[in-house]
């Protein structure tokens, strides 16, 4: 109250582009984005100037200004949720590529076989690891786990499992989420080992709603990632779990 706002930055999910302000798809939020002039029509109705920029992309911004980043003029934030994306930083700039949409790692296929993405292709990443994905697999899987295995007493108890409940019973070393949780951390692993040769970070941050489980899987991922990376880009790049939680 009383102060006066000299404009607005808005973090979306999906392919941005920035420079005209589109939002040029959002594959999980549905065929309404598609080409939707969002700059604009909130710049109409605000009156405010507005800047918008992929979720990914303002979280690497924000790693660099406010989090682990600030001695990072290289850095990746890999943003684990709903989707799976990446906000590249290089020589202190957010690497955007020719259309705006680079960072997409949640699209790298890891199984050509594998589960339908909402992007159009087969075995994402994002289909595979997503927080969509995990809650599908746990809903199939869960019947299979042992009768004392603690999410599957939440279910019982419940007759659902939220992400809170595999973030929780994650901490379980052997229980069903934390098998779930071993296998995140060896995919996403693969996918960073492809940032790191591909961009040569020097730190890697693992963020989003899915790192709220990070201590269960960290290690896998950095082993899988190590082991995958041309082995002099590998050893000099940090993998650390972002500080910033649910506000990056």
């Amino acid at each position: 109250q009383g102060k006066k706002f000299i404009g607005m930055g808005v973090a979306f999910p999906g392919l941005i582009n920035a420079a005209e302000g589109i939002v040029t798809r959002s594959v999980n939020l549905g065929p309404d984005w598609k080409r939707f002039p969002l700059r604009d029509v909130l710049q109409e109705s605000t009156g405010l100037v507005t800047v918008i920029e992929n979720n990914s992309n303002a979280s690497a911004l924000a790693e660099r200004w406010f989090g682990g980043g600030k001695d990072s003029a290289d850095l990746v934030y890999v943003n684990l949720g709903e989707g799976i994306s990446a906000g590249v930083m290089m020589d202190d700039r957010i690497l955007q590529g020719f259309q705006g949409h680079a960072g997409e790692i949640g699209h790298i296929v890891m199984s050509e076989n594998g589960p339908s993405c909402n992007c159009g292709n087969r075995g994402c990443l994002e289909a595979i690891c997503g927080i969509p994905a995990l809650l599908k697999r746990v809903a199939e899987e869960l019947p299979d786990c042992a009768a004392d295995d603690p999410l599957r007493r939440i279910w019982q108890t419940k007759g659902k499992i939220e992400l809170a409940d595999i973030v929780e019973c994650s901490r379980s070393e052997g229980s069903c989420a934390w098998r779930m949780l071993q296998e995140i951390g060896r995919f996403v692993g693969l996918a960073v080992a492809d940032v790191i040769n591909l961009y040569n970070p020097r730190t890697v941050f693992v963020g989003g709603r899915l790192a709220a489980a990070a201590d269960s899987f960290i290690d896998m991922l950095c082993a899988t990632a190590r082991s995958h990376a041309f082995p002099e880009m590998a050893c000099a790049t940090q993998i650390r779990i972002s500080a910033l939680g649910n506000e990056a």
